[in-house]
């Protein structure tokens, strides 16, 4: 199974939950047809072809909230503009979440409100692979990039040095443990209940397979935890289901310092530069989560009755996880409890929620020092 968050996220231990959850992620890319989007269409798989269309609402989305964000800023002179933002996909299998996943206590949480607050903290801020076509952690966090930055910086002549003082101690107030002794800091989520939004706040998916022959595969888990994938007809295949972007709140940093011209390592230092700027980017820290994207109410129209679909009708019932595309169909959550799933004429129906994939902000060159201005010697 993917790594889950409590009940559904990962909770990695302290030490090497990054490295674990990138082996995992890597572990589980699916490679479908070739493992990422085809250059030519004829190779691309029916459910690459439904992660584009997700993809394509993400971006609708995130323009519609920047826009939105802008207009309310009374400071903000200039039009709204969308920053470089790229979509990563889950493949093969979503994360499963429930509203008590995501409910993360106030002044005094509880035991398992913490371990909550962790395992998603840990989750959105892991620095995602840009190399890859899907989602895969490159196995640090945001705010491990984030310290060394500020602790590495260094001002002008006459700078403001007091602004990266402000920053680290924003950082250090903000440092969490769970019970495990994890490190975390707390990252929050807009609109919070989003799960009790009214139903024009979800985007509707409306997806049909060409009716030309085409195949596709399923990964199967079974009870003893073996894997596999099986080959299915998808001709003509209906995918529906709702979503909505998620946006994530993080309250210790301060994004706008990577367009600042006005700080740089100091010589001294060995930080990694957080950027190069170019495409696709490389560095410490080239992309993050913005936003993630929530599906619920997933209709697969599989036709069981297809003689070419017979071996993976035999498999549905009996599976302990189920898998196609972005969309963990069937699956058991980390405290063992099993997400619901309907198999009808019609197909399978999956209502529950899951995260299925992020939307990222692309880093320009950071750090990008003005050689202009009068740097200490």
């Amino acid at each position: 199974m993917p790594p889950r968050m409590g009940r559904h996220f990962p909770s990695p231990d302290a030490g090497a939950r990054n490295r674990t959850l990138s082996t995992t992620l890597l572990r589980w890319i699916w490679p479908g047809c070739s493992g990422r989007f085809a250059d030519k269409a004829m190779n691309i798989c029916p459910s690459d072809k439904v992660i584009g269309q997700i993809a394509a609402i993400a971006e609708e989305l995130r323009a519609k909230t920047t826009q939105a964000k802008d207009m309310r800023s009374v400071a903000s002179a200039t039009p709204p503009t969308l920053k470089n933002v790229v979509y990563k996909s889950l493949k093969p299998a979503g994360y499963p979440i429930a509203p008590e996943d995501l409910d993360f206590g106030g002044g005094s949480p509880t035991a398992s409100q913490i371990a909550n607050a962790s395992a998603f903290a840990a989750l959105m801020n892991q620095v995602p692979n840009p190399e890859q076509s899907f989602w895969v952690s490159s196995g640090t966090t945001v705010w491990n990039i984030w310290q060394i930055a500020l602790e590495s910086a260094q001002v002008p002549v006459n700078g403001s040095s007091h602004v990266f003082d402000e920053l680290k101690n924003k950082l250090r107030l903000a440092r969490r443990s769970d019970m495990k002794g994890n490190t975390y800091y707390p990252t929050l989520y807009s609109p919070s209940s989003f799960w009790t939004a009214e139903a024009s706040q979800w985007r509707p998916l409306e997806a049909v397979v060409p009716p030309d022959g085409t195949s596709d595969q399923m990964v199967v888990r079974s009870a003893a935890g073996d894997a596999q994938r099986i080959p299915f007809d998808a001709s003509g295949m209906p995918v529906s289901g709702e979503l909505i972007l998620v946006t994530l709140l993080r309250e210790w940093w301060a994004p706008w310092l990577f367009d600042s011209k006005a700080w740089r390592y100091a010589p001294a230092t060995i930080a990694p530069r957080l950027s190069d700027g170019k495409t696709p980017p490389s560095g410490a820290m080239p992309m993050y989560a913005n936003a993630f994207m929530v599906a619920r109410n997933v209709k697969v129209g599989l036709d069981i009755h297809k003689r070419k679909n017979a071996a993976l009708a035999k498999h549905i019932e009996r599976a302990s996880a189920l898998a196609w595309g972005p969309f963990q169909l069937k699956g058991t959550s980390h405290g063992g409890r099993e997400s619901t799933l309907r198999v009808t004429p019609d197909g399978i129906n999956s209502p529950g929620m899951q995260i299925v994939g992020f939307s990222c902000n692309v880093m320009p060159k950071c750090p990008d020092p003005n050689p202009d201005l009068d740097w200490p010697s």
